[in-house]
């Protein structure tokens, strides 16, 4: 009875159960008073906990609400009179929510008893409520069987009774073993199920949805299945008909209970494709009868592979064409099955196998054995003969799996008169040295156990292709990869950008895939957007309509699908915005364009203002450049002002952004008034607390540039005024942030950075003013900073004052001196703290202009302050550069591989190069093709990149220490060889894949290399080939790369001398300390004889006494 006003719902069900023609069928004013007598009861059963008796009294009560009443069932005609029988119990006709609230009133007083429910997220789940079904949660068999003794004992005294034959339990998780089956409650041994169908939805212990999806999909095949004759087949249905007929019967059973479900790709892909073309093809042939009814065939294989390059689809369309016995049409078909497909490495040759057999049947029909053919049979048996040896020639060029090279050649010498030709041989090696290389790519598809596994190993697959193969190998490999990961944008982002780039001019070709990525991924911006570019690139001129209307589609596609970021809708606006403004011609009449474009920016930002709020367009791009374009083009600086003042300012804060207000003052400055621009200014200066001195400068240009003296002088008031307010509100933040601040050490290092920048962010200015003319004079800030300092605390006991001494108003005397008797101290000394004189050193500096001035020595002598807002992510550490490399030569060297924000040369002191800095990229992307120019020779020295990494954690060696079966190492090179020289000694021997030239850091070489090769067979040929051979002067060595057995050889192997050192034995100990010199008299200091190897090594030395010493020295 808690779930709404029961009397309403009561009076309600009345009124349309009831008999209209029976006025005294209840009694209002007897309702009202029962109802309220309901409410008091259910109030003393909760307050006073009443039990039994209570149950007794609502019973009683709500029996008498139907008491001697009668009604009738109204739906296709009135019922008979009936009497209603008293009671709560399901199936009630006039309150059915008596019953509902009975249960929930059950299952309350269960939960408050058992505790029971299950933590979601915040949120806890007790109980579920459909009629007399009910579902209790529990995170503990204990607590569940608690809930059904509770249960039971609050059911039997409002007459409910447990069916415990249809309670049934699921476990969810590992709270028991397998091996139990049942669980044992109120006496009673209730069933564990795996699976339970609720309100017609699937739960399966998994706690996943697989197993409801796959049901629905079977449920709707057998509503496809009951309709296939009736509605499918019938040719009286137009298709409109049958579609509406399909959204109407199988879509809501295939997504019943959808928004429950936990769906990955391959389940997406299920549902949205449970129909799947060769199924609904193969349905349409067995019927297929008639001339119209084949050409409909014709038409779904056509969408078939337009919509995706299945093999197998291309074999059956040819097939069926066959089948017609229109030659030309079926080669039609043919043709195209081996453009799309033919290239397939894993399942072309099926292709090409169908073709060439749909060819030969041609030709066994055009021979007669035995007749004199006409002279036309003979050329269209020769012409037939051709086409099948020019198929065999195609196919010989590609590399097919199970496609054997020696069958191939046998097969198709049987059409040629001699043997086949020696360039079609050298095809067919090409052609399977080309499948070699390519066969670990498609062993690691098959590996691939996810689609993270899957993505990467095409990704590398189309990588090395794209170096090696044609382009239509390549688009043949994306459209496997689309086949498979249909759902992953960049996927398709990679993909149509290719074909945009390989085939500029073909239409057909790029806007197809095009539509199908947006048709797949219809979320994705970028997919719009290039889409949208595609169409525009090939727009027919006079067909301006038709263009607009399928871009504007576009754009509705995408911003229907349901976006969760509001960049999203931004990127797909501004592609359409842009689109707009290319159509309007400015030099023509253009009223209706500029209106439209217009009508579309208001809509833009209002959409994504509605649907995203602040999160929508974060910097404001769409009405900036609406802005813009009112402005530069139209003209309009009245309509530019407003959407300044009513749109950007009012969003996100836009009005405290420094960057915005520029922004808006340049726009005014190049298209406006003088006098709107300068209250802008003052403006932008009452408002901006981040980035003052920047609108302060531009102030400055602008008076400087178009002012007059009045002017500037307002200028420098208004300036110096709001300086002395910003920087005490900087200074109020720095010490608000000091006090609450914590140890770094608690804090992550990007926490720690983001605290210091804002720290540096907050630093006092030192106030600049400016004379009339504009130039800056000498105005200190001690004002401000006396007003904001501190006041002075008085020093502990003992404290000294070393400001004071340093300046020389206080006499230093030895500690202690007073109090023994002033007696005076030795000679010479100078107490704890001499005296300096006065003009010894320069007066200690302020510390805000210490600051400053640290960090633009800082700055100019390229080290990275603290406060850099720079990436790390984006930034690289450059290193061993020419000390005459200038931070020019570095930029031009890296521009090729994205935009560069800064580069710091590191210097010293003398403003001289240390020969290392750091590069920063606007984008992370930059950075990474950076990398890859690790090495690259500038000015005669190899330049060594790496990640921006203060703490050294990825300093590690590069390249790989185990063996490297494809890669040879190469020494006793001469010196004077470059890694071009190097290239044309080996590459005669085999394709090369990399050459690593190893050098100094001044960039001569060591005589070493390592060569790269595309797989091992060619390198053990190679390095059998080049071993112990003469380049020059010098005798080559080439190995196979082991960088780990040189380490195991100089571990085992001894230690050889320095170079010249010759083969000196080691020193014996010299005792005592080194620095000390030996009194052993030198006749003694001899090298012992080496002994023979034939020495015993067990031989006793023989000891010498005193008279051998003395006869020793008589010598």
């Amino acid at each position: 009875m808690n779930r709404g006003d029961e009397e309403e719902e009561m009076d309600t069900a009345e009124a349309s159960a009831s008999d209209s023609d029976s006025d005294d069928v209840l009694d209002e004013e007897r309702q009202k008073e029962l109802w309220t007598r309901v409410k008091e009861l259910r109030k003393q059963v909760e307050e006073n906990s009443m039990y039994y008796d209570g149950h007794i009294s609502l019973i009683a009560t709500l029996r008498e609400l139907f008491e001697l009443e009668e009604a009738r069932k109204a739906r296709e005609k009135m019922s008979e009179v009936y009497p209603l029988t008293p009671g709560v119990r399901q199936g009630c006709v006039l309150a059915p929510s008596l019953f509902n609230a009975c249960m929930d009133w059950v299952l309350d007083k269960v939960v408050d008893q058992s505790d029971c429910g299950a933590s979601v997220g915040n949120t806890k789940i007790t109980d579920l409520v459909f009629a007399d079904d009910a579902v209790i949660f529990a995170e503990s068999l204990e607590v569940l069987v608690m809930a059904l003794e509770a249960l039971l004992e609050e059911a039997k005294p409002l007459g409910l009774e447990v069916s415990w034959l249809k309670t049934k339990v699921q476990v969810f998780g590992d709270l028991l073993d397998e091996a139990v089956q049942s669980v044992h409650a109120c006496g009673e041994d209730i069933e564990i199920l795996e699976s339970f169908t609720y309100l017609g939805s699937a739960v399966h212990n998994d706690g996943g949805s697989r197993q409801e999806v796959l049901r629905r999909i079977g449920i709707a095949h057998g509503v496809m299945d009951s309709l296939s004759g009736s509605i499918w087949r019938c040719r009286y249905l137009c298709r409109r008909t049958k579609i509406r007929i399909f959204k109407s019967l199988v879509i809501p059973v295939l997504l019943y209970g959808c928004e429950t479900w936990t769906l990955n790709s391959d389940l997406k892909r299920r549902i949205n494709a449970f129909e799947l073309w060769l199924d609904w093809i193969r349905d349409e042939q067995k019927v297929c009868t008639t001339d119209e009814e084949r050409q409909y065939v014709v038409g779904l294989f056509k969408r078939a592979v337009q919509d995706y390059t299945g093999v197998q689809v291309w074999v059956e369309y040819v097939m069926f064409m066959l089948g017609g016995g229109d030659m030309e049409a079926t080669r039609q078909v043919g043709d195209g099955a081996l453009t799309a497909a033919g290239t397939h490495v894993a399942e072309g040759v099926l292709v090409w196998q169908v073709v060439l057999l749909v060819e030969k049947q041609v030709y066994s029909g055009l021979q007669r054995p035995g007749a004199v053919l006409s002279e036309q049979e003979t050329v269209n048996l020769e012409k037939q003969l051709h086409r099948i040896q020019s198929l065999y020639r195609r196919q010989m060029r590609v590399p097919l799996m199970n496609c054997d090279p020696d069958a191939l050649q046998e097969e198709a010498s049987e059409y040629f008169e001699e043997d086949i030709e020696a360039h079609m041989k050298e095809d067919i090696k090409k052609a399977h040295q080309r499948l070699k290389d390519k066969i670990p790519f498609e062993e690691e598809l098959l590996k691939s156990q996810n689609e993270t596994d899957k993505l990467a190993a095409y990704r590398r697959y189309i990588a090395a292709t794209k170096e090696s193969d044609n382009p239509a190998a390549v688009q043949s490999l994306y459209e496997r990869a689309v086949l498979d990961l249909c759902l992953v944008p960049d996927l398709w982002e990679d993909y149509v950008t290719f074909v945009i780039h390989q085939f500029p001019g073909l239409d057909y070709v790029v806007l197809p895939v095009c539509e199908r990525s947006q048709r797949n991924c219809p979320w994705s911006s970028v997919l719009c957007e290039l889409h949208i570019t595609a169409l525009q690139m090939f727009a027919v001129e006079g067909e301006e309509k038709a263009t607009a209307a399928k871009i504007k589609t576009s754009l509705e596609k995408g911003l229907a699908c349901g976006l969760q970021v509001g960049g999203d809708a931004t990127r797909m606006w501004m592609a359409y915005l842009i689109f707009l403004r290319r159509q309007i011609k400015w030099d023509q009449p253009h009223q209706e364009q500029l209106n439209s474009f217009r009508e579309a920016a208001h809509q833009a930002i209002t959409m994504t203002d509605k649907y995203f709020g602040d999160e929508g367009d974060v910097e404001s791009r769409i009405p900036r450049f609406w802005s813009r374009i009112e402005a530069e083009f139209v003209l309009n600086c009245e309509r530019a002002r407003e959407i300044w003042n009513d749109i950007i300012m009012k969003k996100n804060n836009n009005f405290k952004k420094s960057d915005m207000w520029l922004e808006f003052i340049n726009i005014e400055r190049s298209f406006g008034s003088e006098k709107h621009c300068r209250k802008l200014f003052r403006r932008a200066l009452e408002r901006v607390w981040d980035g003052v001195e920047a609108i302060g400068l531009s102030y400055l240009h602008f008076e400087q540039e178009t002012g007059d003296l009045e002017s500037m002088e307002e200028f420098n008031k208004r300036y110096r005024d709001r300086m002395v307010i910003v920087n005490k509100k900087r200074g109020e933040d720095a010490a608000k942030f000091e006090a609450e601040g914590t140890p770094d050490i608690e804090k992550s290092r990007a926490t720690r950075q983001k605290q210091r920048n804002s720290k540096q962010g907050n630093k006092i200015v030192p106030v600049k003013e400016y004379n009339k003319n504009g130039t800056s004079q000498s105005s200190s800030s001690e004002s401000v900073m006396t007003q904001n300092a501190p006041k002075k605390i008085a020093p502990p006991p003992g404290f000294r004052d070393t400001a004071a001494m340093r300046d020389g108003n206080t006499e230093v005397k030895p500690a202690g001196a007073e109090g023994r008797g002033g007696v005076e101290p030795p000679p010479g000394f100078t107490g704890e703290a001499p005296q300096a004189s006065k003009g010894s050193k320069r007066p200690a500096e302020e510390p805000v202009e210490a600051q400053a001035k640290k960090m633009k020595v800082e700055k100019q002598y390229g080290v990275l302050t603290k406060d850099s807002p720079l990436d790390e992510m984006c930034t690289l550490f450059i290193s061993n550069l020419d000390f005459k490399t200038s931070e020019k030569d570095v930029i031009e060297f890296f521009k090729s591989c994205g935009e560069i924000v800064d580069f710091r040369l590191v210097k010293n002191y003398k403003c001289l190069s240390k020969g290392f800095g750091y590069l920063v990229f606007k984008e992370h992307e930059s950075a990474v093709k950076g990398l890859d120019m690790d090495r690259s020779p500038l000015n005669g020295r190899p330049v060594f990149v790496s990640p921006y990494d203060p703490e050294n954690h990825t300093h590690k060696f590069k390249y790989s220490t185990n063996l490297e079966k494809d890669k040879l190492f190469v020494s006793g090179l001469p010196l004077s060889m470059s890694e071009n020289d190097i290239k044309k000694a080996f590459e005669p021997l085999g394709e090369i894949k990399t050459i690593r030239l190893v050098t100094f850091r001044n960039g001569h070489s060591k005589g070493l290399c390592y060569i790269d090769y595309y797989d091992a067979e060619t390198a053990a040929k190679v390095q059998q080939a080049m071993h112990e051979t003469e380049i020059g002067d010098n005798t080559i060595s080439v190995l196979i790369s082991n960088p780990s057995m040189k380490n195991k050889n100089e571990i085992t192997a001894p230690k050889e001398h320095a170079l010249g050192a010759g083969n000196r034995p080691k020193k014996a100990d010299r005792g005592r300390g080194g620095g000390m010199f030996s009194l052993v008299p030198r006749a003694l200091m001899q090298q012992p004889a080496e002994v023979p190897e034939s020495a015993s090594p067990q031989k006793a030395v023989k000891k010498m006494s005193n008279d051998d010493f003395r006869s020793m020295l008589m010598k």
